[in-house]
C-alpha cells in the first residue's frame, strides 16, 4: 500500500502531484483521492477531492 500524499507522481516522477488527480504529465491518477472539509449550511461535510458530490462523512453543528 502507498502511502499519501505522494511527493511525486509514481509513474513519470513529476513533483508535486497530488493524489485523486491526474498527472498533467501522464494522466495517472491514485485510486484512493484526498479528501477535503467543506462548509455546509448546517455544518461540515468530508468530501473526496475527485468528485465532491461524493460524501465520506458529515458533522452537523446544532443551534446556539
Amino acid at each position: 500500500m502507498k502511502r499519501l500524499p505522494a511527493d511525486q507522481c509514481p509513474f513519470c516522477g513529476r513533483p508535486g502531484h497530488v493524489p485523486g488527480l491526474p498527472c498533467p504529465e501522464c494522466f495517472h491518477c491514485h485510486e484512493v483521492s484526498w479528501a477535503i472539509l467543506q462548509d455546509t449550511e448546517f455544518g461540515y461535510e468530508v468530501v473526496a477531492l475527485n468528485d465532491r458530490r461524493q460524501v465520506l462523512a458529515r458533522f452537523e453543528v446544532g443551534g446556539i
